[in-house]
Parts: structure tokens; C-alpha cells; sequence
């Protein structure tokens, strides 16, 4: 339970920047070549991770990323994974190897993150289903700790 805390102490909790601005809307492929945009995803919390294969702390954070989406992939939650500047050959054999399930895109000319300023990897984008942009997490993170357990809990309930 978040036991009556607000969302600034739950993300200070967490080690997560709060942020309050519109998520920017973009749209990119998947790896099998179909168009996903953001805006498919309203009305969801969404966890947008930008990263890449030879990022070693991107690599470190994927198993982590894989227990939070199964914790609550059957609830209002997304991960959507923006891989930058990468063959789509290279992120599934990646993803393969991993066992990862949740949604992955190809951002080959940064048009994401661009929109995202994100200047190191990873960088993470904590996104309410109003579509606003409540915190940002540079760098690795444990995404099971109980802090950010309760910090998705209290997102979806919202």
C-alpha cells in the first residue's frame, strides 16, 4: 500500500528526477517491422526505456525490466523499450537470448530520443496513463525494489 504518500515522496523513494510535462508523441517499429506510436498506449502507465546492446547497464537493468512487466503486464502497464542506433538482426538475437516480453522498438535516427532529450543509457521515462511524464531515471535500476514496486502500484491504481 502507499499508505496515504504522494507521488513527489514515492518517486523521491524510488531515486527517480519527477518530472511534470506532456509525453512527446512519436511512432516507431517494432522488431517485426510494424508502426507503433505512444499515443497507442493511453490510458496505460508506461515505462519508456531508451537503451542499447553495448550498454552494460542497459544489459544489467533487462532482467529486472522483465520482472516488473511480468509483475504487471495484466494490469494498465507497458514497457516499451526504445533500442537506439541498432540492426533489428542485433535486438532480437538480443532479445532471444534474454527471454525479454515486453514491447521493443527501433529508433535508428535517434527520432525518439531526440524528443526525449536523452543524452545517456539508459534512461528511463515514467509515464501516467494521462500521458504526463512523472519522473525520469538515468542510469540502471533495480525496477523490483519494493520503492518502485509501490511507485507502480500507486500509478496503475491511479
Amino acid at each position: 500500500k502507499a499508505s496515504g504518500k504522494t507521488l513527489g515522496q514515492l518517486l523521491k523513494e524510488s531515486g527517480i528526477k519527477s518530472l511534470n510535462r506532456k509525453a512527446a508523441v512519436f511512432s516507431l517499429p517494432d522488431i517485426d517491422g510494424d508502426n507503433v506510436s505512444l499515443s497507442d498506449y493511453k490510458g496505460k502507465v508506461v515505462l519508456l526505456n531508451f537503451w542499447n546492446t553495448r550498454c552494460p547497464n542497459c544489459v544489467n537493468e533487462r532482467p529486472f525490466l522483465e520482472k516488473l512487466y511480468q509483475k504487471f503486464k495484466n494490469d494498465d502497464f507497458v514497457i516499451i523499450a526504445v533500442n537506439m542506433r541498432e540492426p533489428v538482426d542485433t535486438v532480437k538475437k538480443f532479445i532471444a537470448k534474454h527471454n525479454l516480453s515486453f514491447l521493443h522498438l527501433l529508433d535508428t535516427k535517434d527520432k525518439a530520443a531526440k524528443k526525449y532529450d536523452v543524452r545517456f543509457l539508459p534512461d528511463s521515462f515514467i509515464i501516467n496513463k494521462d500521458g504526463w511524464v512523472v519522473g525520469e531515471a538515468i542510469g540502471s535500476r533495480n525496477w523490483i525494489e519494493k520503492p518502485m514496486i509501490t511507485l507502480f502500484e500507486y500509478l496503475i491504481k491511479e
